[in-house]
């Protein structure tokens, strides 16, 4: 009998689930409790195993190389998504009518469809073994520095114009905060508890001054880990980059904003 975990998908579909239906794949796609699943379970394991052992010291360095797997992969297979869409545009651009034109558009359009939905499931496997290893050990993850000339359209048009539209809003959605930013920045060694909850305090009184913020910092450690933890409890957009030089400045200190408003730029 065939694993409930990779069992053909029925019931109440997720977006994750529908999409990967949508493909007209015979072989069925993992279901997503199974993948999230997958990434708690490869992190608790390499705890598990490395913890009260001599490679203890380096644990750290293991799980965010382990997590940074997937993400990799993803990013590689996002790569692959990009070209096919490539050649989408090129295909819609020259398209002449043949069924030869459209059989090609169906199978490019195949494939930057089908590299999506890999690359969601290996983002729910990377955040969710990110998620374990803050749970564990306190610490959070960051990745390391994503004209048609004939007079009718074919299905395989009308399918090739959704992916581009949804793949470009995607990825909008991703480098586009569309809010308010502000930038957040701490001492490496801002990393008691009194400095916890100062910086959450800060936090707390510039979510309520711009609700719909997104938190830049560059990810370093102290207390800037310390203002990541807060923006994932609060399910606020996380910008990460080498400098922060956005329009809000908040001290953790006096929960105090300098400089002038701005909005989230691509």
């Amino acid at each position: 009998m065939p694993s409930p975990a990779f069992s053909p998908l029925t019931g109440h579909l997720t977006h994750f689930e529908a999409q990967a239906l949508s493909l007209d794949d015979p072989r069925p796609h993992p279901h997503e409790d199974a993948l999230i699943q997958l990434g708690h379970a490869v992190l608790t394991e390499t705890l598990d195993v490395f913890g009260d052992t001599a490679l203890e010291d380096f644990q750290t360095i293991i799980c965010e190389s382990l997590i940074g797997a997937f993400h990799s992969a993803a990013q590689r297979i996002e790569r692959d998504a990009d070209r096919a869409r490539d050649d989408l545009n090129r295909l819609s651009r020259d398209f002449d009518g043949s069924e030869i034109a459209d059989t090609e558009m169906q199978d490019a359009t195949r494939k930057a469809r089908a590299a999506d939905v890999a690359c969601l499931a290996l983002e729910f496997v990377r955040d969710a073994a990110a998620a374990s290893y803050t749970t564990a050990t306190g610490e959070v993850w960051s990745p390391w520095k994503g004209h048609v000339k004939a007079s009718r359209l074919t299905a395989a048009q009308i399918d090739a114009r959704d992916a581009l539209r949804t793949a470009k809003a995607r990825k909008h959605a991703a480098t586009d905060p569309g809010a308010v930013i502000v930038a957040f920045r701490a001492a490496p060694q801002a990393d008691t508890e009194d400095d916890a909850h100062r910086i959450f305090d800060a936090l707390n009184w510039a979510q309520a001054q711009w609700p719909d913020m997104a938190l830049a910092t560059t990810g370093a450690k102290g207390g800037e880990k310390i203002a990541i933890k807060w923006a994932k409890q609060k399910a606020v957009t996380l910008v990460l980059s080498a400098s922060t030089k956005p329009a809000r400045w908040v001290s953790s200190t006096t929960g105090e904003a300098a400089s002038t408003p701005g909005r989230a730029r691509s």
